[in-house]
């Protein structure tokens, strides 16, 4: 949960961070429940989040209705997270680099990095399918590939 309340108040600044439109928006997410344990584990979320003021609640009735309007079903039960958000990720991505590019950073887009080359422990390039890059610092922004390549470097990624 700290990592989405951050997360959240980031994006909610980043087009003033970027000076660019990166497309995000405070839309709200609604999740669906059919049964008994469904709403459980709404109200166990719920219940989790609450002393983060994130504003979720359970919605059931005319107010599932009102969030869903026109349903091609009847559904028992919601999950309402009002202050969640999204963002294009073909528009926000590119968006991201502009700060640093501002300052000097080059960005090379479509481009894979097949390893980290490490001195005294130490990043000292990343070797990228275009060939190697020096550097002092990697930011390693993978998503859920992450672990999976710090593994087959043989780094472990703290969670």
């Amino acid at each position: 949960m700290p990592l989405i309340v951050q997360s959240l108040e980031l994006w909610r600044d980043m087009n003033r961070l970027t000076e660019t439109d990166t497309g995000f928006r405070e839309c709200g997410v609604l999740y669906v429940g059919e049964s008994e344990a469904d709403e459980s584990r709404f109200t166990a979320w719920a219940e989790m989040a609450k002393p983060y003021d994130i504003g979720t609640r359970i919605v059931r009735g005319a107010d599932l209705v009102a969030l869903m309007p026109a349903p091609s079903r009847t559904y028992a039960c919601g999950l309402y997270v009002p202050t969640d958000g999204c963002a294009e990720p073909q528009r926000a991505a590119p968006r991201l680099h502009v700060p640093r590019q501002r300052k000097g950073a080059v960005v090379l887009a479509h481009c894979a990095v097949r390893g980290i080359e490490r001195t005294g422990g130490r990043a000292a390039a990343v070797i990228t399918e275009r060939g190697r890059i020096a550097c002092d610092a990697v930011i390693l922004a993978g998503g859920a590939w992450s672990s999976l390549f710090c593994a087959n470097l043989g780094i472990r990624c703290r969670n």
